[in-house]
C-alpha cells in the first residue's frame, strides 16, 4: 500500500516536473520564434516597401508621359479647332457674299405701289431699270444685303420685263414691289430721300407711291438657285 502511494506520488511529481520543464521550454522558445517571425516580417515589409517605391517611380514616369501627350493633344486640338473655326468663318463669309445664306439685321423696307388703269401697262414694269437704280442707290449707301419681293439680289441677279411682268432671277413678279435692304437704317433712308434723286423723281414726276420704313430687324432669304459656272475658273495663285 505504501509502495502504491509512493508510486502515485512519484508519478504526480514527475508530471508536475514535466509541466514545469514544458513551461520553461515554451518561455525560452517563444522569444526566439517571435524574434525570427519579427525579423522575417521586417524583411518582408522592407521588400514590399521597395516594390512599392519602384512601382511609384514607374507610375510617376507613366503619369509624366501621359501628361506630356495630353498637352500635345490639347495643342493639336487647339490648332485644329482654330483651323476649323477660321474655315467656318471663311465659309460663312463667302456664303454671305454669294447670297447662299439667310441673313438678318436692321435696315429699311421700300414699298413701291402704282395705280394702273385697265388696259394700260405699269410704268414701273416698263421702266424696270428704276428698280436697278434704287438698288444702286442702296449699294452706294453700303447696304449689305438686298431682296426684291422676297428674292435675294446678288451680282448675278437679272431684272427684265417680259409678258407684262418683271422677271427677277427668272421668276415672275408684279406690283407692289417690296425691296428690303439690311444696313444702317438712318443712312439708307437719308440716301433714298435726297431731293432730285431717283425716288424723289418717281414720286414727283410719275406719281408713283413709294414708302420707306426703318426697321430694327429684317430677314432676307438666301438665293433660290445655285449658279453653276461652266467657263469661269479661279486663277491659280491669285
Amino acid at each position: 500500500m505504501k509502495d502504491m502511494k509512493g508510486k502515485i506520488a512519484f508519478a504526480i511529481l514527475c508530471g508536475i516536473f514535466g509541466i514545469i520543464l514544458s513551461i520553461q521550454f515554451k518561455t525560452v522558445n517563444n522569444p526566439l520564434r517571435s524574434g525570427l517571425f519579427a525579423n522575417f516580417r521586417a524583411q518582408q515589409v522592407t521588400a514590399e516597401l521597395r516594390d512599392l517605391r519602384s512601382e511609384k517611380e514607374h507610375l510617376a514616369k507613366e503619369l509624366s508621359e501621359i501628361e506630356n501627350r495630353l498637352r500635345e493633344y490639347e495643342s493639336f486640338e487647339a490648332d485644329d479647332n482654330t483651323i476649323i473655326k477660321n474655315l467656318n468663318l471663311d465659309l460663312e463669309r463667302y456664303q454671305f457674299l454669294s447670297g447662299n445664306s439667310n441673313v438678318e439685321g436692321p435696315g429699311i423696307i421700300i414699298t413701291i405701289e402704282e395705280e394702273v388703269e385697265d388696259g394700260k401697262n405699269s410704268f414701273i414694269m416698263l421702266y424696270n431699270d428704276l428698280l436697278l437704280a434704287i438698288i444702286n442707290e442702296l449699294n452706294a449707301s453700303t447696304a449689305e444685303a438686298i431682296s426684291i419681293n422676297g428674292l435675294r439680289y446678288t451680282s448675278s441677279t437679272e431684272v427684265y420685263y417680259s409678258s407684262n411682268s418683271v422677271l427677277i432671277n427668272s421668276e415672275q413678279t408684279t406690283l407692289p414691289y417690296v425691296i428690303k435692304a439690311i444696313g444702317n437704317p438712318e443712312t439708307l433712308e437719308a440716301a433714298l430721300n435726297m431731293r432730285y434723286r431717283i425716288i424723289w423723281n418717281m414720286r414727283q414726276e410719275e406719281g408713283i407711291k413709294v414708302t420707306i420704313e426703318k426697321k430694327d430687324h429684317i430677314v432676307i432669304p438666301k438665293v433660290t438657285e445655285i449658279i453653276n459656272y461652266k467657263y469661269a475658273k479661279p486663277v491659280e495663285g491669285s
